[in-house]
C-alpha cells in the first residue's frame, strides 16, 4: 500500500492515522527496512516480541494523541466547584484559578471531549437557574 493510500484513508474517515510496522526483526536485509522507511517516513517500526523500539512507539503514540488535543478555558460560579472534579476526570487540567466568586479552569483534551465538557458546564448552570426560578 502506498503513502497516498493512507492520506486518502485519513481524509475519508476524518481521523489521523499512525502507521506502525511490526516484526522488523524478521527482515533479512537492512536495506528493505530503509526502503520502507523512505516510503513511509511518518511511520513507526518495531518488533514487539523482541522489544525493539517499543518505548519509541509509546512516546510516538502519546505525541500522536496529544497533537489532536485542543486547549480551552471555562469559568463558572464557585458554587459549582464540583465541576472541577468532572474536568479533572475528562481532561488534562493545566491551570486552576479560584476567586471569591468564580473558578476558572484551563484544560487540554480532544475536541469531542471539549464539547462534552462545555455542555456539562452549561447544563449544570442552566439547570441550577431553572430550579431557582421554580421556587
Amino acid at each position: 500500500m502506498s503513502t497516498r493510500f493512507y492520506k486518502i484513508l485519513a481524509q475519508a474517515i476524518d481521523k489521523p492515522i499512525l502507521v506502525v510496522f511490526n516484526k522488523i526483526d524478521l527482515l533479512k536485509e537492512k536495506s528493505t527496512l530503509q526502503s520502507i522507511k523512505q516510503q513511509y517516513p511518518d511511520s513507526v517500526f518495531i518488533s514487539a516480541i523482541r522489544q525493539i523500539r517499543t518505548e519509541y512507539l509509546k512516546r510516538s503514540l502519546i505525541q500522536f494523541i496529544e497533537q489532536q488535543f485542543v486547549e480551552d478555558e471555562v469559568k463558572f460560579p464557585i458554587r459549582f466547584s464540583r465541576l472541577v472534579n468532572v474536568l479533572h476526570s475528562l481532561a488534562i487540567v493545566t491551570k486552576e484559578k479560584y476567586t471569591n466568586a468564580n473558578v476558572t479552569i484551563r484544560f487540554r483534551c480532544t475536541a469531542r471531549t471539549r464539547t462534552k465538557i462545555l455542555n456539562i458546564v452549561d447544563d449544570t448552570i442552566r439547570n441550577s437557574k431553572e430550579i431557582v426560578q421554580m421556587t
